[in-house]
């Protein structure tokens, strides 16, 4: 073969000695190959032809049983011999509903598929009527009971065949196949009933035996499906055998194992059936048809008249003949080829169907119920084995598994369980669901008991024991793994006014009034709403406690000075814990801010409190964290939105700027700090950019120097601007540059113990847009341009040239303004005029062209055009294509020059 062939269908065929073949079919029909002296490692073979043709097809993927002999001989004299095979073959042969292939004398179909007989077609048979052969009408059920296929469509024939022939023969002198065949009685078309008793082979269905004149069943060969259900066995091998899920019946493959289904055999010859079905026996009696088909004597008796035990299910009691030639045998043997099992046997007295009494003392076995015992005759129950649905719903438990899933037994049937006022299953209710007096009844859902679990996702038990929604806005937090939490998007927060009046109830307690900045830099939430109260604890209970008692929750606390209000500002260096906000200290007497019950409330929005990501506050897009409320930012005099790399941000109409404060502003005085002020030439840092606080800040941490930029940044500003100061004033110290502290970002990063800072407050304003300054970057909007530090419109009428022109429709004139053009009696556009107009020569005005006695308007490429029915005479647009007062000059089209209806072209003349 060359190295372009290619290869599809392979096999593998043992010898005469047990050594594997390898073959291969050539996808262009060159033959079939063998491989020889592989080598795995070089990759490569030597492939020896031992057939000369082979199907060109490229679908011919191949397989076969391993230990199947080979079809090729072995070459001989170092020359390959092949196998008779036809120069062509059928399109597609050996498949389902097509012809066999033909290998040499054999009719060969594919693995899955048996070859069968197509038949109507028995015109084509030459009948010899002078020697007796004519057509027959056999009837499927007249043919013996071995003979298989009895329902094919065949052409039958009285065939003489003079001792000397097979049916099979005979078929094939005709170009058919035999599938059926039989001896028939004298020279008629009856069948002969002895077809297996006189000592002749029943092989290929009767088509082997030789007779002088025999009834032959021919056909078209042609291959069928087969081993599925209500299809033929297949053949393999000389063994008929069904798919798997199928078993043989009457000659024929039917689905097993199912509901109202044969059982299907195993391995080990048990009756078996599928997962949802089990082994029962079909409802018969002596009078049904089945029992009738046995063909013996039934026999009817009362269940006391038995000694045998009662059979498991329904059967057919008849009068059996069980001696075969001439010896005794078994009810089970003679249920069996019945194709039936027996389920009970007794002895009967001489040839009726009385039953013997002595069962159990005739030297007989009793085991399987009297179906082993052997007798000449005897009464024998015979049962059908079928498969019926079990465990399901209204049907009987399984033998094995009992009822299935979700389903429970109950008075010998499967019914649902688990469910709503459903019975509870072994394994309990359903999910969802719980047990109240042995009937499953919901739970866990809304306004319903909780289940074992708890209530569902988004549900608390409240005070009445019933599921309530929880973890949404102005709702009770859910409990999860045993603490409190809300929805997304929410956050714990008290609940509606406190209503402080009961609060201080003890000698020593008094209400107080607490300012958010007057507390602890650790503690949190110190805008959130609460009674302020001295309480007196007495070394013995925390603010928790405190507040519990009161009937609210504690949501901040911290030690006070004396008896006083005043709080200590030693909230964390005393050895106290800070946990709970300060709520889990305890002192003699100290300030705890009570609020109402805690439930869930929107978080993250403009003037909503921030949510709480894993312990991080964070705000929605679009808002900022400002105190303990997030606010909108990024907008015109808003709070620039800070983003993931920390520089502040403003949308895209606006830009950053600061707010206009001075020394006097509430802003400043919120510092807390001296305020300084120093004219511009004082300071050797540059001036700011933009409005700030100067203030002499105290920029020591814990005893360490620090910078002017984190004292800004800790009070919500930026800072512009840093100078150290001369001791404890606000004297500007000079010695600015000199003193190895950085100079960049304006003296913001010197640290000092204290020093004179310049802190500004960021906020978005409004850019680029009309009348306001253009933005940093980005400057002025589409259709602005700016004019002394204004964005002002440009480029429509009488107003200044954009910086990419004017509009469509106007030019600049030599002062920069737009003017109107392109219009009649207007100056040209830099693209010319309107439609119907063009640029007069002189003026470079825009002047009418195209009609009658007008100059032609310019079309493209700079060609002139007029109107139709117009065409250039002496440079100006006239009439044309008619006659008027004499000849007029052709009108011009695609086609060239062309005349009206009527008019005759005559030398580019219309006549």
């Amino acid at each position: 073969p060359t190295d372009a062939m290619h290869y599809g269908a392979a096999w593998t065929h043992i010898d005469s000695d047990g050594e594997d073949h390898l073959y291969f079919s050539a996808n262009n029909g060159a033959g079939i190959f063998e491989a020889t002296e592989l080598d795995l490692g070089a990759e490569t073979a030597t492939m020896v032809q031992v057939s000369t043709s082979s199907f060109v097809t490229n679908s011919n993927d191949g397989m076969n049983c391993l230990e199947s002999r080979t079809p090729f001989p072995a070459p001989t004299d170092g020359s390959p011999t092949f196998p008779t095979l036809p120069p062509t073959q059928p399109l597609h042969c050996g498949r389902a509903n097509k012809p066999p292939c033909q290998y040499g004398n054999d009719l060969v179909c594919d693995l899955s598929n048996v070859l069968t007989g197509d038949g109507a077609s028995c015109g084509d048979i030459a009948v010899d009527t002078a020697a007796g052969e004519k057509m027959c009408e056999i009837q499927a059920g007249a043919w013996h009971s071995l003979v298989e296929n009895t329902m094919a469509a065949a052409c039958d024939v009285l065939a003489v065949t003079r001792k000397q022939k097979t049916c099979a023969q005979f078929c094939e002198g005709h170009g058919k196949i035999c599938i059926r065949g039989q001896d028939n009685v004298g020279s008629s078309c009856d069948l002969d009933s002895r077809h297996d008793s006189r000592g002749k082979t029943t092989d290929g269905n009767g088509c082997q035996q030789v007779w002088h004149n025999q009834v032959c069943s021919c056909a078209d060969p042609v291959c069928a499906r087969c081993g599925h259900h209500k299809q033929p066995p297949c053949d393999h091998n000389g063994i008929r055998v069904c798919d798997i899920g199928t078993v043989l019946r009457d000659h024929v493959c039917w689905r097993c194992g199912g509901r109202g289904q044969p059982p299907c055999p195993s391995s080990n010859t048990c009756k078996q059936c599928d997962a949802h079905n089990q082994l029962t026996y079909k409802k018969v009696d002596n009078e049904h048809t089945d029992c009738q088909n046995l063909g013996e004597q039934t026999c009817d008796h009362p269940p006391d008249a038995w000694e045998a035990s009662e059979p498991a299910g329904p059967v057919c009691d008849v009068l059996a003949v069980t001696r075969v030639d001439g010896v005794k045998d078994t009810c089970d043997k003679f249920c069996q080829a019945n194709g039936m099992v027996c389920l009970r046997g007794q002895d009967n007295v001489e040839n009726s169907c009385a039953l013997n009494p002595s069962h159990t003392n005739r030297r007989q076995p009793t085991d399987q119920n009297g179906c082993q015992q052997k007798w000449h005759n005897q009464v024998c129950s015979c049962a059908i084995p079928e498969c019926n649905r079990c465990g399901t719903r209204n049907r009987a438990p399984c033998a094995e598994g009992g009822c299935g899933e979700g389903l429970i037994a109950v008075l010998g049937r499967c019914k649902p369980c688990g469910a709503r006022n459903q019975r509870e299953c072994e394994d309990g209710c359903k999910e969802g669901y719980r047990a109240v007096d042995g009937l499953c009844q919901r739970c866990g859902a809304k306004n319903q008991p909780p289940c074992e679990c708890g209530c569902d996702f988004g549900l608390r038990v409240d005070r009445y024991g019933v599921c309530k929604r929880c973890g949404g806005h102005n709702q009770p937090p859910c409990q999860v793994a045993g603490a409190a939490a809300c929805g997304f998007g929410k956050v714990l927060a008290p609940a509606g006014d406190v209503g402080c009046e009961d609060m201080a109830q003890s000698s020593g307690e008094k209400l107080c009034d607490i300012q958010p900045s007057a507390w602890h830099s650790l503690i949190q939430n110190t805008e959130t709403a609460a009674c302020d109260v001295l309480a007196v604890t007495n070394h013995e209970h925390t603010c928790a406690q405190f507040c519990e008692g009161h009937g609210k929750i504690c949501i901040r606390g911290q030690d006070n000075v004396g008896s006083s209000c005043d709080l200590d500002s030693r909230h964390d260096s005393r050895g106290k814990t800070t946990d709970g906000n300060g709520c889990q200290q305890v002192w003699r007497n100290q300030v705890c801010s009570c609020a109402n019950v805690l439930v869930c409330k929107r978080c993250g929005y403009h003037k909503q409190p921030p949510c709480d990501h894993n312990g991080e506050l964070t705000c929605n897009a679009g808002t900022v964290l400002q105190g303990d409320v997030c606010m909108r930012c990024g907008g015109s005099n808003q709070a620039p939105c800070p983003s993931s790399n920390t520089c502040k941000q403003c949308d895209a109409h606006n830009q950053l700027t600061y707010k206009k404060v001075d020394n006097e502003h509430t802003d400043c005085q919120n510092l807390g700090e001296q305020t300084c002020d120093h004219p511009p030439d004082a300071w050797e840092a540059s001036e700011p950019a933009g409005p700030v606080c100067d203030v002499l800040a105290v920029t020591r941490v814990d005893g360490v120097k620090d910078t002017c930029d984190k004292f800004c940044q800790a009070n919500g500003m930026v800072c512009l601007r840093g100078q150290d100061n001369v001791e404890n004033s606000c004297a500007l110290n000079p010695s600015h540059t000199n003193r190895r502290q950085p100079t960049d970002q304006n003296g913001c990063q010197q640290k000092w113990h204290n020093q004179v800072c310049s802190c500004a407050i960021p906020e978005c304003n409004r850019c680029g847009t009309r009348n306001r300054a253009p933005c940093a970057e980005g400057g002025c909007g589409e259709g602005l341009i700016a004019v002394l530090g204004r964005c002002k419109p440009c480029g429509a009428r009488n107003q200044r040239e954009c910086e990419d022109g004017c509009k469509e429709g106007y030019r600049a004139d030599e002062d920069g303004i737009c003017r109107r053009c392109g219009r009649c009696d207007q100056q040209a556009c830099e693209c010319g005029c309107d439609h119907g107009l063009r640029e007069d020569e002189l003026s470079g005005d825009c002047k009418p062209c195209g009609s009658r006695n007008e100059q032609p308007c310019l079309g493209q490429g700079g060609a002139e055009v007029c109107d139709f029915g117009h065409a250039v005479v002496a440079g100006r647009c006239q009439h044309c294509g008619g006659q008027q007062f004499g000849p007029q000059v052709a009108c011009q089209g695609e086609g060239g020059p062309f005349c009206r209806e009527g008019k005759t072209l005559d030398n580019d003349q219309c006549v």
